[in-house]
């Protein structure tokens, strides 16, 4: 571990762009480095990747991509574009077709009859599940036909989103949309830029084909830049001349952190998408061997930061700006910040300690900066779910470099590895996912005592480390800390008030949400047009198979799935399909919800497709089956109040609970919202596990009520009320109706079924 640098200047890393500009971006197979060792080099292509065409390198000052040579980075570009700028960006794919063939790839015994099967988009090369498990388990699924760049974040027209039905698929293919055009090879897009300053990223978005294209590598970094970008750079450059006039003067203190979990080859070259979704042949089917799934998600034992595994970097004793991206698949990191050596002699004989994310201050997430900063305690941790961001300060003015010479990102939600679980759990809640501190957390004194034996049981899970800072002192005297000078502590709480000042000045910027005092965010006296009910649905207890005739799921009047959207409309009470809750949505007037006794509602869509489509290129299928119409059809320039419960498959109040469910992280494609409550589903009694209740939670200090969100961690259990603005049409000249998606950004969740659309209207 720790034997790669953490690549920032090896990034295609445009320069602010800040005239309107037209940018060309190619998906390419290509070979990339993995890692800093010369004998891990790829022979062949491994990552599937975006690269800014030739023609436009002149806006990075580093070396243009779009050639034969070997990438520095897996992932990436990372474009810079000023608020307010509109972008231009032709996105062409240039991966070829599927030469095996789909229907080649399967077993005897396993093709679906009918017509021959059409050639699909090629296979990544990542090891990526066998066709024959596809088709088994996942029979509903379409196979890829191509790919969709998907700007996450973006406040961007609908016809710029990244439509997962409309994909870039490769040169001459079959394949055609619901109006028969063919699917196009290059597709060009408007990004506006009229929002927030805030990082944002772009990834692909392929129908039932999110998780392996992701995991190829198409993710790059987008970040739309204001006055607080520079007015923070020249906080931050002040403050560390003031702390640490001899600390160089060129360091880059803006580091972008891309976190990704992988499993990689013995080689070091390529990655395994396989071999991170545990599988099992069924031996009871002898005339079908086929895998089984033990767990769909997607989980790694190696943790790449930038694309290199367990990266260090060096630093000094100033204060830096971390702009974290979890771009995992499915994992949840709780990342939290720890001496790795504190029992190491320290020159002065003082006693090292073991925490340090009180170092950490968050001043913002993936809708922009925060109006009020939060300083970590020193046994505090960041939550980051697939899809989320923060913006987050490291001050390091005040460590001694001489006796802390290494910080470690460490990530501490694997307890299900110290539970002996197989295979490793995906996150439910804190309770249950959380390698706890000790509250005993002292250092040993010629004993081993429990902070120490915590530490190295940590430290020796791969997954729980993320990557080293490696602190370097300036001088033999230099340390900012190492002094008594006073005047340390008055800069730093100087820094504070000023950091407060321009975050309470950028947060106030903000149409689409009213800030009174910085104590909550609200419609600003504006009426909320409509109420939702929306479940996250998971199949916590296995159905019995239904009766001759019956539907296995009679709410949907369909098939259980893993995981699946249900979207509720008020249903009769008598109604042998009604889903009772006990809580009462208003879906009819924009009355506020309320805790109440047991409501039936009914599933009015739980498919983004309609109900038993075929797949595409599946029999001859030329198109993807048709799109299922809307439910939720919003109106633009108005507020919605919707409320997200996230539960397992069974009729609470009649039958007993099972299971718990994974926590879902929530994404709406357009929008940004705000957390107004959070409801604990539990058990009115312990001892009786039929009757259930909605209790409200306390708000989570510092992430809800009042910071907006593009994406929001749902737990296990738990229902959110979320108060959605959908931006006026048009806005700023740009047109923001029609067709958005939504779902759950664990991204085998969204391609096994967790996706739905809004339509918005004028």
């Amino acid at each position: 571990m720790f034997e790669n640098d953490l690549p920032l200047t090896k990034f295609f890393i445009t320069t602010v762009i800040d005239q309107p500009t037209e940018l060309t971006v190619k998906i390419q197979s290509r070979r990339a480095k993995l890692s800093d060792n010369p004998a891990n080099t790829p022979a062949m292509p491994n990552v599937w990747r975006y690269v800014i065409a030739k023609e436009a390198w002149q806006l990075a000052g580093t070396t243009p991509e779009d050639n034969d040579n070997l990438l520095e980075t897996p992932i990436g570009p990372i474009i810079k574009v000023k608020r307010g700028t509109p972008l231009t960006v032709t996105w062409v794919n240039e991966l070829g077709q599927d030469t095996g063939g789909m229907g080649g790839m399967m077993p005897p015994g396993m093709a679906m009859g009918g017509a021959a099967d059409l050639p699909g988009l090629a296979m990544p090369p990542i090891n990526p599940l066998p066709m024959a498990y596809a088709n088994a388990s996942m029979p509903m699924m379409n196979p890829s036909v191509g790919v969709v760049a998907h700007l996450h974040g973006g406040q961007v027209p609908a016809a710029s989103d990244g439509w997962p039905l409309a994909p870039l698929s490769y040169p001459g293919n079959p394949f055609q949309d619901a109006c028969g055009e063919a699917f196009p090879v290059e597709k060009t897009v408007l990004y506006p830029n009229n929002q927030r300053a805030a990082m944002l990223w772009f990834h692909d978005h392929g129908m039932d084909n999110t998780a392996p294209q992701v995991y190829a590598g198409l993710a790059g970094l987008y970040f739309i830049v204001d006055g607080s970008d520079e007015a923070l750079a020249q906080l931050m450059n002040a403050y560390n001349t003031k702390q640490n006039g001899q600390a160089p003067s060129d360091e880059i203190v803006e580091i972008p952190l891309v976190l990704q979990d992988r499993m990689v080859d013995g080689d070091v070259c390529c990655v395994d998408y396989w071999a991170g979704i545990p599988t099992q042949f069924d031996y009871s089917k002898p005339d079908a061997p086929v895998l089984d799934k033990v767990r769909p998600e997607f989980l790694g034992e190696t943790v790449f930061v930038n694309g290199r595994a367990w990266p260090r970097h060096n630093v000094t004793q100033k204060v830096y700006r971390l702009r974290l991206l979890n771009g995992s698949n499915a994992r949840t990191y709780a990342l939290a910040l720890i001496n790795p050596t504190p029992w190491t002699a320290t020159p002065n004989g003082r006693v090292n300690k073991i925490a340090y994310s009180d170092l950490l201050t968050v001043i913002g997430n993936e809708t922009g900066l925060y109006a009020n900063s939060r300083t970590l305690g020193e046994k505090d941790y960041l939550l980051l779910a697939p899809g989320e961001r923060l913006d987050v300060l490291l001050d390091l003015t005040g460590i001694c470099a001489h006796e802390v010479s290494k910080l470690r990102l460490v990530n501490l939600a694997v307890q299900s590895v110290f539970n002996n679980e197989w295979p490793e759990a995906i996150f439910q809640t804190e309770d249950q996912s959380i390698y706890r501190v000790p509250n005993n957390f002292t250092l040993p004194k010629g004993v081993l005592d429990q902070g120490s034996v915590w530490l190295n049981t940590l430290l020796a899970v791969k997954q729980a480390n993320v990557m080293q800072f490696c602190i370097e002192p300036i001088g033999a005297d230099a340390c900012a800390c190492a002094s008594a000078n006073p005047q340390l502590a008055l800069n730093r709480l100087a820094f504070k008030a000023d950091l407060e000042d321009l975050l309470v000045t950028y947060a106030q910027q903000d149409t689409a949400f009213d800030d009174p005092g910085q104590k909550a965010l609200t419609a600003g006296g504006a009426v909320v047009a409509e109420n939702r009910l929306v479940l996250l649905m998971n199949n916590t207890n296995p159905v019995a198979p239904p009766k001759p005739g019956e539907p296995a799921n009679k709410f949907t009047r369909g098939d259980w799935q893993d995981t699946q959207i249900w979207e509720m409309l008020a249903a009769d009470g008598n109604a042998d399909n009604a889903f009772k809750l006990p809580f009462s949505v208003p879906l009819d007037t924009n009355g506020i919800g309320s805790a109440s006794g047991y409501q039936p509602y009914r599933v009015a869509r739980s498919t983004f497709l309609v109900a038993g489509a075929t797949p595409i290129a599946r029999n001859g299928q030329r198109a993807y089956a048709d799109l299922h119409p809307p439910t939720f059809t919003p109106t633009a320039g108005t507020y919605e109040r919707w409320y997200v419960a996230n539960i397992g498959n069974w009729q609470p109040g009649t039958d007993a609970a099972a299971g718990t469910p994974d926590m879902h992280p929530f994404h709406i494609h357009l929008v940004s919202f705000v957390v107004l409550r959070r409801f604990s589903f539990q058990a009115v009694d312990a001892s009786n596990p039929v009757d259930y209740q909605f209790v409200e939670q306390p708000l989570a200090a510092g992430y809800d009520n009042n910071i907006r969100h593009d994406t929001v961690r749902i737990y296990a259990n738990e229902m959110v009320e979320l108060l959605v603005y959908f931006p006026a049409s048009p806005c700023c000249g740009v047109n923001y109706t029609g067709r958005y998606p939504y779902h759950c950004h664990l991204v085998e969740h969204e391609d096994m079924g967790m996706m739905l659309h809004v339509e918005v209207l004028p």
